[in-house]
């Protein structure tokens, strides 16, 4: 699990796939208990309070990306209150700057010394993962704007 803060009022945890322990990732009401209680695990550390809208990006090969942006906060400690939105149908890339790792992939994009596959397409993530990052979302849109297809 990966968790980033990016300010008072934003943070951003990518949970993996083997921690988020989830059955079935087409079950929406399941995918927000695990995602509950991982924020209500971690909430003390990152000091939240109040009502937060929360973005779920769902990938079963991958795992579970979570977006937390503060809606209004709340005067009580401890209080925290949460909109879960969950994503099913957003892809989710990989971003590495070595093509080598990610070769046997068919439709790679190439932006600014980067290259970009669909998650999905890399046969074995465990053996690429720690030479890049995910990325999805608006993200993405300058890369197919602007990136080449090779």
């Amino acid at each position: 699990m990966k968790v980033e803060v990016i300010s008072s009022e934003e943070f951003f945890i990518f949970v993996n796939l083997l921690y988020a322990k989830i059955r079935d990732y087409d079950n929406k009401e399941e995918i927000i208990k695990v995602v509950k209680e991982i924020i209500a695990n971690i909430s003390g550390k990152l000091r939240l309070k109040g009502f937060y809208k929360i973005k779920v990006y769902v990938n079963e090969k991958t795992g579970l990306f979570i977006e937390g942006v503060l809606l209004d906060g709340i005067e009580r400690n401890n209080v925290v209150d949460l909109r879960v939105i969950v994503y099913f149908d957003e892809d989710i890339y990989f971003k590495t700057d070595d093509y080598f790792k990610i070769r046997d992939v068919s439709n790679v994009h190439y932006l600014d010394g980067n290259y970009y596959c669909l998650v999905d397409d890399i046969m074995d993530m465990d053996s690429v993962v720690e030479f890049g990052e995910f990325v999805y979302g608006k993200e993405m849109y300058d890369v197919f704007d602007r990136g080449i297809l090779i």
